[in-house]
């Protein structure tokens, strides 16, 4: 009885050890394999041995390409909004902000909710002007494309019915996508901030009601091409791209 309890027996077998220690190695090289593949450039390695953890990295939404936020974690992507009453706005706001979504962690919520956004809205495929689109797609990715735009869809109603229904006054939403480009390293020496108005470019997304479908706002007219620069509004205000 002493000899069962004694320290050389209390612990793992080396089967045992054996199986864990493989089972750990297999899982720290799976978690590696997301931000070594993706984003791009990534070797055709990286890319293998990912695809072949792809089912194990979903399952457990560890399919994150981090990297470490470096060297270049690109741009971010937010959301302004309007809430509207007839043509009036009566309210306005975007996520994340910095100002009211504290702690961090709620910051982050709504980050990835403004990344999921972008994401589903820039992944699908732009047709160009009078072309069908069963001209450039196979049917299986005319497929892809229509539930991208469902899901698409369906995600900015969900946002707009939120915003809705926190605000009973208004009756639509307008949704505008920003995105916030990263000063580079000769715009830093000159002094440019990190939310200077020139790193931010907008993209509407649509007009939504409580509940119902986007509303099809109006174009609005093109300026004349020599009158104000495709970068400046007519307050002379630069906007968009940096200027070199």
């Amino acid at each position: 009885m002493e000899k069962e309890n004694s320290p050389e027996n209390i612990g793992w077998s080396g089967l045992a050890k054996l199986v864990v220690g493989s089972l750990l190695s297999i899982h720290l090289l799976a978690v590696f394999s997301a931000p070594w593949a993706s984003p791009e450039p990534s070797s055709d390695l990286s890319k293998s041995i990912s695809r072949v953890f792809a089912p194990y990295l979903q399952f457990m939404a560890l399919d994150n390409g981090y990297r470490f936020f470096a060297p270049d974690p690109g741009p971010s992507h937010l959301v302004r909004y309007q809430l509207l009453a007839g043509k009036d706005v009566i309210a306005e706001g975007k996520f994340p902000d910095r100002q009211s979504h504290w702690p961090r962690l709620l910051y982050h919520r709504q980050f990835m909710l403004s990344e999921m956004m972008y994401q589903l809205a820039s992944a699908v495929p732009e047709v160009p002007p009078g072309i069908l689109p069963d001209e450039v797609m196979t049917k299986n990715e005319r497929k892809q494309v229509i539930l991208l735009e469902e899901r698409s869809g369906a995600l900015q109603q969900s946002i707009a019915n939120h915003l809705l229904a926190i605000t009973p006054a208004a009756t639509a939403v307008r949704l505008i996508g920003q995105t916030h480009a990263i000063p580079g390293q000769y715009d830093v020496q000159r002094g440019m901030s990190l939310s200077d108005e020139r790193l931010y470019q907008e993209v509407p997304l649509g007009v939504f009601t409580r509940g119902g479908k986007p509303v099809a706002e109006s174009e609005p007219e093109e300026a004349p091409q020599d009158s104000v620069s495709p970068l400046q509004d007519s307050s002379g205000r630069t906007e968009g791209r940096i200027e070199s």
